[in-house]
Parts: C-alpha cells; structure tokens; sequence
C-alpha cells in the first residue's frame, strides 16, 4: 500500500511536472515569437534611425550651405549699401557742382548779353564813324 501510494504521488508529480513542462514549453516558444518579432522590430527602427541620421546629416549640411549662402548675401547687402551711400554722396555733390555750372552759365550768358549790347553799340558807332568819315571827305574832296 505504502508502495502504491508513492507510486501514485509519483505519477501525480510526474503529470504535474508534465504539465508544467508543456506551460513552461509553451512559454518559451511564445518568448521566442516575441523575441524574433522584437528582433525585426529593432531591425526596421535601425533602419528608420540610420535613415533619420542620414536625413539629419544632409539637414546639416544644407543648413551649412544656407548659413554661408546668407552670409554671402549679407556681404553683398553690406556693399550695396556701402556703393549706394558712395553714389549719393557723389549724387549729392554733382548737384552741387551742377548748380554752381547753372550759377556760372546765367553769370555767362548776362555777360554775352552784355557784351552784344555793347558790340551792338560799337556797331552803331563804328557806322556812324564811317559814314561821318565818307561824308567829311566828299566835303572835303569838293
């Protein structure tokens, strides 16, 4: 009886052990479809992540190529300015020298007018000279 019953609690340990063997059997196949499907999971986010690293890289590198871009551009934007303030001051004293030049031609021309009045004069005087001239010698020629 001693014998059957360890023989029967054998049995009972046995098939417990049996279905905890199958449980832990089972646990194990469903760790290793999470760990495979966790394997390809880490394998597509490493390609994302070596994508997005890739994608940053080129950022970066534009970005490098915006910054010197715009800093060209505010050099150019510096000289402009610097050009635009050189002509307006040149502007600026053209029309000084021009409006000096206008001075100077109305002194000019009030001159040359002056001056062809008083040709004009002598015209008229050198005229009358003459024809006085031509006159007192017909008088004094008779």
């Amino acid at each position: 009886a001693s014998l059957q019953k360890q023989l029967n609690q054998a049995e009972r340990t046995n098939e417990e052990l049996s279905a905890e063997k199958f449980r832990l059997e089972h646990l194990l196949h469903k760790a290793e479809e999470l760990q495979e499907s966790l394997q390809n999971e880490l394998r597509l986010l490493t390609g994302e992540k070596e994508e997005a690293n890739e994608k940053l890289s080129q950022v970066h590198h534009q970005n490098e190529i915006y910054h010197t871009n715009l800093e060209q551009a505010n050099q150019e934007l510096i000289h402009t300015g610097e050009m635009l303030s050189k002509a307006s001051r040149e502007k600026e004293s053209l029309m000084r020298e021009k409006t000096a030049l206008e001075v100077r031609l109305k002194v000019v021309e009030r001159d040359r007018l002056t001056l062809t009045e008083q040709v004009s004069k002598f015209r008229s005087g050198k005229d009358l000279l003459e024809s006085n001239f031509f006159q007192t010698q017909q008088q004094l020629s008779q």
